[in-house]
């Protein structure tokens, strides 16, 4: 399998969750409450980016066209994981609601543009042999 296909799926799963997480805001009666919530999805979040980061960046980085798309990306990466932190550190369900909607905006629009923008450059220009060789690594770090 293609990285970017596991990255995809990947992608699928959080959705849902997203939605889920939402729903339970809704409702939270606490900030312990939705970050509890969000707790079960944090760590997958964090490894998603990292596995970007640390395995199918760096195989991109030599096209001349990459470096915006990853620039703005690992940008996005960063801001991501100070949300994720400005949520652990909230102390009000009103906070916590507001972080957590910033988070769950900002993760949707990346997502998005890895979809329609990085995953289709990755194909292009890394080629085929390339991706299923990271495929492989992204499903040992995986522990597939």
């Amino acid at each position: 399998m293609r990285i970017t296909d596991g990255l995809l799926g990947e992608h699928a799963l959080f959705y849902p969750l997203f939605d889920s997480i939402e729903e339970v805001a809704a409702s939270a009666e606490s900030a312990e409450e939705l970050k509890a919530a969000f707790k079960i999805l944090e760590s997958a979040v964090l490894t998603h980016a990292s596995l970007e980061e640390e395995v199918l960046f760096p195989a991109l980085a030599g096209s001349q066209s990459a470096g915006g798309p990853l620039s703005v990306m690992r940008a996005e990466h960063q801001h991501i994981d100070r949300l994720v932190v400005a949520l652990g550190r909230s102390t009000t369900l009103e906070q916590a609601k507001d972080e957590l909607g910033q988070l769950l905006l900002v993760l949707r629009d990346h997502f998005r543009k890895e979809e329609q923008l990085v995953f289709p450059m990755c194909e292009e220009y890394i080629g085929e042999a390339k991706l299923l060789e990271l495929g492989q690594i992204w499903a040992e770090k995986r522990g597939l």
